[in-house]
């Protein structure tokens, strides 16, 4: 069970004031000879991902998706409650993304100057988010009046759409991307490429994602600040699994920008495309 207080998680997708330097970019050790890079890149993360077909085909996804936060003092992991996520992706032939979101989870709240445990529902699409606690069988109360409560829900699902968006739907309306060539980092040699969101979505601009060399998956995230342009903070995604042919991270992994690990999300129970009725996405 999680206090519902602010997650330590989303300093990785905001934006700092004390923002480092930009970090060196190398020169490109080469060049795709036409204007398509992002397109072509795209084939082969697709392929990487069991082919154009299951790639493009997830319309629902189902986990168990746990916060946890790093204990300052001793470094350790320290996780919160674990949520039931239910997601639906809708798109038409440009890739124009229509989503729907259910986290249901148990919370600790105080109600009446006590410590209390609480089912709640969260239901967020584009344009509304509601919240619902469950007073019994069948019977619920939407809250309205705990705008802490709400704000908390509404950043932690357009996190989950934002992160899900730069793995499942690179070629969605709602991204761009620009090739920038190899590039090295901590060591390491990625194919690198500069990916933003549309105006209007909550997340700063650009991030610049970086896809392993052998796998062509992503492994990490840089998010930057979207005026000094200057790194604000890093996600890594650790511990792909395949879902027939889909590959999806198990760790997201935030650290600041002086890569001091924050917390993160871990996710179990990954299922694509499970039998999901349309009245899940419906209020209670």
């Amino acid at each position: 069970m999680r206090i519902l207080l602010p997650t330590l998680l989303l300093a990785a997708f905001a934006t700092s004031p004390f923002a480092q330097d930009p970090v060196e970019d190398q020169q490109p050790e080469f060049e795709l000879a036409t204007s398509s890079d992002w397109d072509q890149l795209l084939e082969i993360y697709k392929a990487a991902h069991g082919g154009a077909e299951r790639y493009d085909g997830v319309d629902y996804l189902s986990f168990d998706w746990t916060v946890f936060n790093v204990d300052p003092e001793t470094g350790e992991e320290v996780p919160s409650n674990t949520r039931k996520v239910q997601m639906r992706f809708r798109d038409d032939p440009d890739r124009e993304l229509v989503r729907a979101l259910r986290i249901d989870e148990t919370v600790q709240v105080l109600l009446d100057g006590e410590s209390r445990d609480v089912e709640l529902v969260t239901l967020l699409t584009e344009t509304e988010l509601t919240v619902h606690r469950k007073l019994g069988e069948g019977e619920y109360q939407e809250l309205t009046n705990s705008q802490d409560l709400l704000k908390s829900q509404e950043v932690d699902g357009k996190a989950l759409f934002a992160q899900l968006d730069l793995l499942l739907f690179l070629d969605s309306r709602d991204l761009r991307g620009q090739y920038r060539g190899m590039m090295k980092r901590d060591g390491e040699q990625y194919i690198a490429v500069e990916a933003s969101f549309r105006p209007g979505r909550a997340v700063p601009e650009p991030s610049r994602l970086y896809f392993d060399t052998s796998t062509a998956l992503i492994e990490r995230v840089d998010i930057f600040d979207p005026k000094t342009k200057r790194r604000t903070g890093t996600t890594r995604l650790e511990g792909y699994k395949d879902h027939d042919g889909v590959k999806f991270p198990e760790r997201f992994v935030a650290f600041d920008r002086e890569m001091e690990k924050l917390g993160g999300w871990q996710v179990a129970n990954f299922e694509i495309n499970p039998e999901t009725p349309e009245e899940v996405f419906l209020k209670p």
